[in-house]
C-alpha cells in the first residue's frame, strides 16, 4: 500500500500512521507482563502482516485471490495459535488472538476474514470428545486449514438445510449446494452444515476440499470483501466417515458467538486502516487560499479524533 505525506510544511507534525503500522488498540492490560507477552507474540507475525499489506491494493484491483498470503500465515504458525498444548501447541488467549486478527485485518481485511471459519472449527474441536480431538488436532497442528459451507439460498424450513447426509449400505454420503463458503477455496477441509433424515437439527460433515466430488467456485459478486473466496460450493455424493459427522448443538460449538466476535475484530482492523489512509491522504493535500496557508493546510487532520489544536494553530485571528 502506497502512502504519501506532505513535506511542504514546517513545525511539529502529528504522528502519521504508515502502511501497516499497527495502532495502539487502547486496551490496558492488568499487568505489564501481559502486554509484553502480546508484543512478543505479535513480533512473530508483524513481518508477515507487512508483507501481506504490501500487495493488498494490487490484489484487490486485479481480483487475485491470496493463496500465497494464506500460505505465509500457515508457514509462520498463525493457523495453529489455539492448538492445545497436549497436541504440541502453545495456545494463546482469545484476547491475544483477536488482537492479532485486528492487526492482520489492518494489513488486509480479506486475508483476516477468510480465516474466520478455520479458527471457529478449532474452537469447536476443543469441545468434542477425546477421540475426535485425537483425530483432528494433529492435522490442525500440521498446518491444515478448515473452511465453512453453511449458507444456502432461501426456501429451507427453519432449522434445516437442503444439503443432506444419507446412508447407503453403511456408508454416509453428502449431497447439496451452498450459496457462499467463505475461506473454503483456501482450505484443506470443509465443514459442511447438513440435515439428516430422521435426525433432529443439523449436523456438520467434514470433507476434503480437494475431493473430486467437491466443487468450489469463486463466483461471489455481492456485497462484502471480494477476495475471501466466497462463492458456490457443490457436493456430489461425497463420502463421509461416520466419525467425521458432528451433531450441531449448543454444547458442541461456540460458532455463533465466535463468528461475530471474529468479524468485530476484522471490522476494528478495517477502521484502523481507514483512519490511517484518511490521515495520509489529507496530510498530503495542499488547499488553495488567498492567504499563504499552504504550510498550515497540510497540517490540519480532518479527522474528528485528532486534536483540534492543529486547526487553532493554523487559523488566523479574526479581525477586531
Amino acid at each position: 500500500m502506497t502512502t504519501t505525506t506532505s513535506a511542504q510544511h514546517s513545525g511539529p507534525q502529528p504522528d502519521v500512521p504508515q502502511p501497516y503500522a499497527p495502532q495502539d488498540s487502547g486496551h490496558q492490560h492488568s499487568t505489564a507482563t501481559g502486554e509484553a507477552s502480546y508484543e512478543e507474540l505479535a513480533a512473530r507475525f508483524r513481518p508477515v502482516f507487512q508483507r501481506i499489506a504490501d500487495g493488498a491494493l494490487a490484489r484487490e484491483a486485479d481480483r487475485t485471490l491470496p493463496f500465497a498470503q494464506v500460505g505465509w500465515l500457515r508457514d509462520a504458525g498463525f493457523t495453529t495459535l489455539r492448538v492445545p498444548a497436549r497436541f504440541g501447541g502453545n495456545p494463546v488467549s482469545h484476547e491475544h488472538l483477536f488482537r492479532l486478527v485486528t492487526e492482520l485485518a489492518e494489513a488486509d481485511s480479506n486475508v483476516s476474514h477468510l480465516l474466520r471459519s478455520h479458527f471457529s472449527f478449532v474452537e469447536t474441536a476443543a469441545l468434542q470428545s477425546a477421540e475426535f480431538q485425537d483425530r483432528w488436532f494433529p492435522r490442525i497442528a500440521a498446518g491444515q486449514i478448515f473452511g465453512n459451507a453453511a449458507t444456502e439460498r432461501s426456501g429451507n424450513a427453519l432449522g434445516t438445510t437442503r444439503t443432506r447426509l444419507h446412508q447407503e449400505e453403511g456408508q454416509w454420503f453428502l449431497t447439496g449446494e451452498k450459496f457462499y463458503t467463505t475461506g473454503s477455496i483456501f482450505a484443506d477441509w470443509v465443514v459442511v452444515m447438513a440435515s439428516t433424515e430422521g435426525l433432529e437439527g443439523r449436523q456438520y460433515a467434514l470433507v476434503r476440499a480437494d475431493d473430486p466430488r467437491v466443487t468450489i467456485v469463486d463466483d461471489w459478486d455481492g456485497f462484502g470483501q471480494p477476495l475471501t473466496g466466497t462463492g458456490t460450493a457443490r457436493f456430489d455424493r461425497v463420502p463421509v466417515e461416520s466419525g467425521d459427522i458432528l451433531q450441531r448443538k449448543v454444547t458442541s460449538t461456540l460458532e455463533p458467538a465466535f463468528f461475530q466476535l471474529f468479524l468485530l475484530a476484522v471490522l476494528a482492523g478495517i477502521g484502523r486502516a481507514a483512519r490511517r489512509d484518511a490521515v495520509n491522504l489529507v496530510q498530503a493535500r495542499i488547499r488553495t487560499s488567498t492567504r499563504d496557508r499552504a504550510a498550515c493546510s497540510a497540517m490540519i487532520p480532518r479527522s474528528r479524533n485528532m486534536s483540534v489544536s492543529w486547526h487553532r494553530r493554523c487559523t488566523p485571528p479574526k479581525p477586531s
